[in-house]
């Protein structure tokens, strides 16, 4: 029996029309996925029964569901004032687009108010072995989670999904034809194409990340079966060398000093991505980076009495 190989993975998503009600997959709703990892979760139902023997009871399994792990590039090659290739999982972690005509013309994603999350329908596809012009297809259903985003120095921008939705058995489909056109390049981030603004002063970054911070739970009832976002605390941590920030950076924090971050990549017409955040620092942590000196900087980013505008995510 041949191996399962990583090219034979493939993984489509689609937002939903209707909460809950699969979408038809195709391949251009492929997400240039790795480290892809599908697990199926339930509650374990039992009761003990008295009887003259040691072992275990028979359990029912309840509250089904499936939970999706991967991770994908953050930038893919658009038309500015277009949707990202990975709308629909950015929608599902309870992000709203916006397209903005401009100029100039980008997607907008920011934090959603509560009760209006998107979903999206998942299909994790693997080799199937007894048929090799087949694949076979697990869907997910009802798909809501959260995303920790990355952006390196001399590497390629990524986000981290973690993905919950309702559980099915798999199927065997003929295998899909994915298209990867929207993630053809890689957009690393250089010196020439990345800058980095700490309280509008400009920062010697090594890497960003930020975590939505979403609770992802799945309920259920007689009607019913939800996956739901129930809060959303977004923290992140900024690594960077030290050109003197640390006493002035200390100095925000003591003071719990609302500032802003703002985190913008130039890889080119339609491969531009800025990150607007409003935090407040953690604290200022001194330390090596590659023998000079630097400081880790961990935030949690606040919004406005208005809400939902401390994370602002566009694609131009």
């Amino acid at each position: 029996m041949a191996l399962t190989r990583f090219g034979d993975k493939l993984l489509l998503a689609k937002r939903e029309a209707t909460y809950g009600v699969a979408e038809t997959l195709a391949g251009t709703d492929a997400i240039y996925a790795r480290n892809l990892v599908r697990r199926g979760l339930y509650d374990k139902r039992t009761r003990p029964l008295d009887k003259n023997y040691r072992g275990a009871d028979k359990f029912k399994r309840s509250n089904k569901r499936q939970q999706l792990t991967f991770q994908t590039d953050l930038i893919g090659a658009i038309t500015p004032g277009q949707a990202s290739p990975i709308a629909a999982l950015l929608r599902a972690c309870g992000l709203t687009q916006t397209l903005v005509v401009g100029p100039p013309a980008l997607a907008r994603y920011t934090p959603t108010v509560n009760a209006a999350d998107d979903s999206a329908t998942l299909g994790w596809h693997k080799a199937d072995p007894n048929t090799a012009a087949n694949m076979i297809r697990y869907v997910a259903p009802a798909c809501r989670g959260t995303a920790t985003f990355r952006i390196p120095i001399d590497d390629v921008p990524t986000v981290d999904f973690d993905m919950l939705g309702v559980y099915q058995l798999p199927t065997s489909i003929v295998r899909p034809v994915a298209d990867y056109s929207a993630f053809g390049e890689l957009p690393d981030v250089t010196v020439d194409t990345w800058s980095l603004l700490v309280n509008s002063v400009a920062a010697n970054s090594t890497q960003l990340e930020v975590a939505l911070g979403y609770e992802t739970f799945q309920y259920h009832g007689s009607e019913e079966r939800v996956s739901v976002l129930r809060s959303r605390e977004t923290t992140g941590t900024l690594t960077c060398f030290d050109p003197g920030l640390a006493p002035n950076l200390l100095s925000l924090a003591d003071g719990e000093t609302i500032i802003p971050i703002v985190s913008y990549v130039d890889a080119g017409a339609g491969k531009r991505v800025r990150l607007t955040l409003r935090v407040q620092l953690d604290d200022v942590e001194e330390q090596d980076l590659d023998q000079a000196g630097g400081v880790r900087i961990p935030f949690t980013c606040i919004p406005t009495g208005a809400g939902n505008d401390d994370f602002i995510l566009e694609f131009e």
